[in-house]
């Protein structure tokens, strides 16, 4: 050792014998969420700091231990720990704290195993209370080759931190080696002296100032971004999080610089405007709100201390009114410049203000983060830390007398939804889009990275654009939403449904061609009846294009009544017989039809409908006379085949006209896959009024194969239907999923034995995961078919396989050779794969439209943009996705989302989880309550009435609970027998919700006083905490002034209750009314297994489940992913820098 360097450490001993033994201080605001964090899971490594790199050089071990401690000797924060004194955290600073220092020989070690050795010590958590929170190991290959190893707890750092904690140490380093003086400046301001600041800053004028500029700010609503590739929910299992990295090209680099050069402004301005319209353009969201982190030292005297000040502002942007890039570049100027002004206001007092619906899962006021680094005092920072992503782009960098190089060591991943980091290097710019696994695949965050590029450069080559025009999709226009697996079909002018009948009748005039019950005709008989009423309907003055309609139970005469009005050349217009009187006079009165063809038992029905209506009784045969008839002109493709009606938001039932020209490309395109077959049995299960029948019909009638009507009573009987597919050796079956739930569960309890089912169509509502996977076990092949009736049946099909059945419905599948599938933004733009939008429907499928209806025509037919031909597609008001495998998939409904407190959701997803529970056959979730504060969630439950208990409501709810956020779990629960069908059998919801508001009654935790004697210590904990008196067991602790940093104090308080079992902080998330938390702490009423915190294993189920209360905390906790400190230029002329 030189007598230098034997000089500093007797300076250092003795300047660390003199300090004071300890002081304890306060916390920040942003230190007393992240020690919420902590404690949560002080095992994790979520918020550890790190800097990673290979070294080459003769380091020298003895001299960097010497440097870091004369480092901690330095700065206080280095020498801190925390304690708890009742319930409020206290940071604890020594005179002397020993950092942890490690020296590892890696001779001869692979390259695997030596970074499985440096993530693994990255990962080793800090014990906060004894210390230390700071640490460096060397992994030492040889004399010259190292990789350097630094890691500081984000409780007392920060990004900031970290790069001046680089350059000191290499000062250091080097007076140790005898290579300089190793003097830095002293007079740093301790850290504990900012808390004081902040707390008089809030006291003061200004912090009022601030409080009311933010308040404004973020007035109104706060929803919670719904990300469009949403799987799961946020506080689901799964990974916690990782991390894509890219490097934008040079050229694009240098257009941002100049571009920002020119607009007078910064190129952090310039891509954190093109983060915010990637967005917009992903998520279809006007109102975009972005974290951005501050380096939290505004006060120059703190630019030289070690600590943790960085904290986020909130840049609210308004793309309202499609505004240009230029636009939107000039309000985020003046966004950021505010923000700036008023940065000093600190987030988590902000958010305990505002006191947005707080939910374990989400982090507050915003989900996404942009982060611009640009070091200033070790700007090799920027290269080692990025950098490295290809061997083109490795960067030695000097420092002290070394050469450093990239070392890729992901941190820090998974702490908001979305999370952009783009730094500044030199004239490059790399960056990492870090993210949630359960929210977005890899797939997805790549194409939004390349989506990022793509706008960016379009917006610099046209800022006068809207954003709205700009390009982020990588695909295409419609790629690919329009890539049809097939031609078109073609369909000749002259071509008709009744001409391919004919057709079929004449080669196969023996073969049965209907049948139900005894009754039978043959294609010949069939085709002779429909003739003779043909003749009938002509002689009372039906001609070609006239609507006939069609008033008939499930029978023989359904299909005799369809011919018959094909072949007099008219189109027909089916009515359900189970409609009141009043509205089949509606529809009558609309759809213009003067003539009828029923049954002697339902002509009453048609009192109603107007003297001017023909009745045709079909139980009368047509007179002999009336044959032969009369030459009518044979109907075209582009006629007239059929009207249908479908409810209306006005409550006014809508028609819907489809052409012969629409089902023969539906038949042609299902074609492609269901190869006609004369041998087949189908069913007509459904009522003609309801669309899927037309699949139905004309799949069997144009194929030559036997068409079974199923009658109603038989339709409405799981049992009875069993055995007449048995008998009648039914080989391809129609169902809405409903229906098929049903049958699945006959068919679960009789068995399938009988059954020859070949193929299985379930279409008319969203397929189940759980169902798919219990039909494939005898439905022969599972079909799941989309479409609306506005586009002729369905538009897209999926042969259903067991990977199809791994999430809460099954994919829809891809475009039929008819269709053209386009998933839009709320711009009418293109949108990429994984990335929610609504879906619009082009080609063949689309229907004439909607009869006598302009003004919801115009709204709902547009051109299609993307086809030449002056096309037209449909608006399906459906939010769907093109999945990772290609596959679409339906998410929900654009035009009627359930809102719960800002929290949109999907009540599919609620009832997928309810219906897997034990004793559980059938749940529907329905939304209650007029506006968006006071609606709710019940939950109705058809028990299977199998299994070895009878569900109840606080077993489900228990259940939800462990895999649903609070904000999807259901307020009660309503049980029934069974769930009311509509005459199309799907569930009829407006039954169910007059029979669930027909027993309604207040939820008895609403009313009850406290139980128990534990239960009544943790309502006097809660008063005492919350300084509330009203506290009712039911309860939420977040929704009565709860807050985090007051759960610790209630964790403390619910400790000391005598003779309860232990309980973790992450466990209160779990359960956040009085009685779950006494349910918990009760010895008596403790489940099984639970564990105190420090007995919780790490591994197996356990170690996942505290993952995910992990998770909840950390988007629960108000800073979230903030904990990468941002180096700032502290230049005045530049504030945009400043974040």
């Amino acid at each position: 050792m030189t007598q230098l360097a034997l000089r500093k450490r007797i300076e250092a001993e003795l300047r660390r014998r003199a300090a004071p033994a300890r002081t304890e201080h306060p916390l920040s605001y942003g230190q007393r969420s992240m020690w919420l964090l902590h404690r949560l899971d002080p095992a994790g490594a979520a918020y550890n700091i790190a800097f990673a790199t290979r070294a080459t050089g003769a380091l020298d071990p003895a001299a960097l231990h010497d440097a870091l401690r004369s480092l901690a000797g330095r700065h206080e924060a280095l020498r801190t720990t925390f304690a708890e004194r009742d319930g409020e955290a206290r940071q604890i600073v020594h005179g002397w704290l020993e950092p942890g220092f490690t020296v590892t020989d890696t001779a001869g070690w692979s390259a695997e195993r030596l970074d499985a050795a440096v993530r693994a010590s990255y990962r080793q958590p800090f014990d906060a209370v004894n210390g230390p929170l700071a640490r460096a190991e060397i992994f030492r290959s040889a004399p010259d080759e190292a990789v350097l190893l630094l890691v500081i707890h984000h409780l007392v750092a920060d990004f900031w931190s970290l790069e001046l904690l680089l350059d000191e140490l290499a000062t250091l380093y080097l007076g140790e080696r005898g290579k300089g003086e190793g003097r830095l400046p002293e007079g740093n301001a301790p850290y504990h002296s900012f808390v004081s600041r902040q707390d008089a800053y809030l006291s003061a004028d200004t912090g009022a100032r601030d409080a009311a500029y933010w308040h404004g700010r973020l007035a109104g609503d706060l929803d919670v971004t719904r990300w469009p590739a949403f799987r799961t929910d946020p506080g689901q299992e799964g990974e916690p999080g990782a991390s894509e990295y890219f490097r934008l090209d040079d050229e694009l680099a240098a257009k941002v610089f100049a571009f920002a050069r020119r607009e007078n402004t910064t190129p952090y301005i310039v891509q954190l405007t093109a983060f915010q319209a990637l967005i917009a353009r992903c998520t279809g969201e006007r109102d975009v709100r972005v974290g951005a982190p501050v380096s939290g030292r505004t006060d120059p005297a703190l630019h030289g201390c070690v600590g943790y000040f960085t904290d986020p502002v909130v840049l609210r942007a308004d793309l309202g009114g499609e505004p240009s890039f230029a636009d939107l570049l000039r309000r985020t100027r003046t966004t950021v410049t505010e923000a700036l002004e008023h940065q000093d206001y600190p987030f988590e007092r902000l958010v305990r203000e505002l006191a947005p619906r707080r939910v374990p899962g989400v982090n507050p006021v915003f989900q996404s983060l942009f982060v611009y680094q640009k070091p200033q005092r070790f700007p090799g920072l920027a290269a080692l830390h990025w950098g490295g992503q290809d061997a083109a782009d490795e960067t030695a960098v000097p420092w002290a007398d070394l050469l450093l190089h990239p070392y890729r060591l992901p941190q820090q991943e998974g702490q908001l939804d979305l999370m952009l980091e783009v730094v500044e290097d030199g004239q490059r710019l790399r960056g990492a889009l870090k993210y949630r696994p359960a929210l977005f695949s890899q797939a997805a965050v790549r194409e939004l990275i390349d989506s990022f590029g793509a706008l960016l450069g379009a917006a610099l080559d046209h800022p006068e654009r809207s954003v709205a025009d700009l390009a982020p999709a990588t695909a295409a226009p419609g790629a690919p939403r329009a890539a049809d697996a097939a031609p078109e079909p073609e369909i000749a002018a002259d071509d008709s449904v009744l001409r391919r009948f004919e057709a079929s009748a004449a080669k196969h005039p023996g073969r049965p061609a209907v049948r139900c019950g005894d009754r039978e005709l043959t294609y010949r008989e069939l085709d002779l009846l429909g003739e003779r009423w043909a003749a009938a309907l002509h002689a009372r003055g039906v001609r070609g294009g006239d609507r006939v309609a069609l008033l008939i139970e499930p029978s023989v005469d359904t299909l005799v009544a369809l011919i018959g009005t094909l072949k007099a050349g008219a189109a027909y217009v089916p009515l359900d017989p189970h409609h009141p009187p009043a509205r089949l006079a509606m529809l009558f009165a609309d759809c213009g039809a003067s003539t009828a063809l029923t049954t002697r038992a339902l002509a009453p029905l048609l009192a109603d409908v107007g003297p001017g209506v023909r009745v045709l009784l079909l139980d009368d045969e047509p007179p002999a006379g009336e044959l032969p008839a009369p030459r009518r002109p044979a109907p075209t493709a582009h006629d007239l085949l059929y009207t249908v009606y479908t409810s209306g938001s006005t409550g006014v039932p809508k028609g819907i006209d489809v052409e012969h020209r629409n089902v023969l490309s539906l038949l042609e395109a299902m074609g492609e896959h269901i190869e006609p077959d004369p041998e087949a049995v189908w069913t007509l299960f459904h009522s003609t009024a309801f669309d899927v029948s037309v699949w139905e019909l004309w799949g069997a009638l144009l194929s030559g194969a036997c068409l079974v009507v199923i009658p109603a009573e038989v339709a409405r009987a799981p049992d009875a239907f069993r055995r007449l597919l048995v008998a009648e050796r039914v080989t391809h079956l129609n169902q809405t999923p409903s229906a098929l739930h049903s049958l699945a569960g006959e068919v679960a309890a009789a068995g399938s034995a009988g059954l020859v089912l070949r193929h299985t169509f379930a279409c008319g509502e969203l397929l189940s995961a759980d169902l798919g996977r219990s039909a494939l076990d005898w439905c022969g092949k599972l079909w799941n078919l989309y479409g609306p009736a506005e586009t002729t049946v369905c538009v897209t099909a999926r042969d259903v396989r067991r990977e199809d059945c791994g999430g809460t419905s099954v994919p829809v599948g891809n475009p039929l050779a008819n269709a053209h599938i386009y998933i839009l933004d709320g711009y009418g733009r293109p949108l990429p794969a994984e990335v929610t939008g609504e879906l619009y429907i082009g080609g063949q499928a689309v229907a004439r439209g909607y009869l006598d209806r302009p003004a919801l025509l115009k709204e709902r037919y547009l051109p299609d943009p993307f086809t030449d031909d002056g096309g037209r597609m449909y608006r399906s008001g459906d939010l769907a996705r093109v999945n990772a495998d290609g596959l679409i998939e339906i998410l929900g409904r654009a035009d009627n989302q359930v809102k719960i407190s800002g929290y949109r959701i999907e009540l599919e997803e609620i009832e997928a989880v309810l219906d897997r529970q034990e004793g559980v056959d059938r749940s529907i979730v329905l939304v209650e309550g007029g506006g968006a504060d006071v609606r709710r969630l019940t939950a109705c439950v058809a028990p299977d009435g199998h299994g070895a208990r009878t569900p109840d409501a606080a077993a489900l709810r228990t259940a939800l609970q462990e895999l649903l956020p609070s904000y999807m779990i259901p307020t009660s629960f309503v049980f029934v027998d069974a769930m009311p069908l509509n005459p199309n059998q799907k569930v009829d919801r407006g039954e169910l919700a007059r029979r669930v508001a027909a027993t309604r009654t207040r939820p008895a935790d609403d009313v009850r006083p406290a139980g128990d004697s534990v239960e009544q210590a943790v309502a006097d904990a809660w008063r005492q905490v919350l300084r509330q008196d009203a506290v009712r067991p039911g309860d939420n602790f977040f929704d009565i002034g709860g807050t985090s940093l007051l759960l610790l104090q209630l964790h403390t308080r619910l400790l000391g209750i005598p003779g309860v079992t232990p309980i973790s902080v992450s466990e209160l998330f779990d359960c956040p009314s009085v009685e779950t938390q006494a349910a918990r702490l009760s010895p008596a009423r403790a489940p099984s297994g639970s564990f105190p915190p420090e007995a919780e294993p790490s591994g197996g189920e356990a170690g996942r489940g505290r993952a995910a209360l992990r998770r909840t905390a950390n988007r629960e906790g108000n800073r979230a992913a903030l904990r990468r400190g941002h180096r700032a230029r502290r230049d005045e002329t530049a504030g945009g820098d400043d974040v």
